[in-house]
């Protein structure tokens, strides 16, 4: 019987190495619609999540932006002008009452008054993403879990609202239908989504 020859098995081929030490942090990459897809939480470099961290970083180092009591329009300018020195582009974007009826329906099924707002648009391949820095204000009582700054997208917005549906609030002071409106009708009145859309105002270039 002749001896059976078994070929050697090749290696696998070593991981790619990187050179030069490691590679250097960036402050802000660049967040473009050409090189990157929406996906909040695919990964960590995904838009969503770095938007976020941007925004947090420059609410955190830059106090004199404000907060809601600061006024939405006014906090949301200060912010788009830090992104864009960032090199993050962003529109500035107003729901006009002037434009249309502004009203959203409770969950008796009437229909509540809603008012101007501002904030901001980022845009990717189609899509985009809000980003409101004075969301607070939609709350009744203390922030508790929401957040300094709201960044995500429509869908985020509205399982936000539903979480905190108990403290929805369109007023700040005794809006007599707190608690009472429709978290997915609410989404669409202050982000202008949706029957709402007509109602947006794009502000500055």
């Amino acid at each position: 019987m002749k001896p059976v020859r078994i070929a050697p098995v090749p290696a696998a081929p070593p991981p790619p190495q990187r050179t030069g030490g490691s590679a250097p942090v960036r402050r802000s990459p660049p967040l473009d619609g050409d090189s990157l897809l929406l996906s909040p939480a695919a990964r960590p470099d995904a838009p969503v999540a770095r938007l976020r961290e941007a925004v947090d970083r420059i609410l955190a180092t830059n106090p004199g932006i404000g907060n809601y009591e600061s006024g939405c329009i006014d906090v949301s300018a200060a912010l788009r002008a830090a992104l864009q020195r960032e090199g993050i582009e962003t529109e500035l974007v107003m729901i006009e009452p002037s434009l249309g009826s502004l009203q959203t329906m409770t969950l008796r099924g009437e229909r509540a008054e809603g008012k101007i707002h501002g904030f901001l648009v980022f845009r990717q391949r189609g899509e985009e993403v809000i980003i409101d820095p004075t969301v607070q204000q939609f709350f009744k009582g203390p922030a508790g879990s929401v957040p300094r700054a709201f960044v995500g997208t429509r869908d985020d917005a509205a399982t936000l609202f539903t979480r905190e549906q108990e403290r929805l609030q369109v007023e700040i002071d005794a809006d007599p239908q707190t608690g009472q409106y429709d978290p997915l009708a609410f989404t669409e009145l202050v982000y202008g989504l949706g029957a709402y859309r007509s109602l947006r105002f794009y502000a500055g270039s």
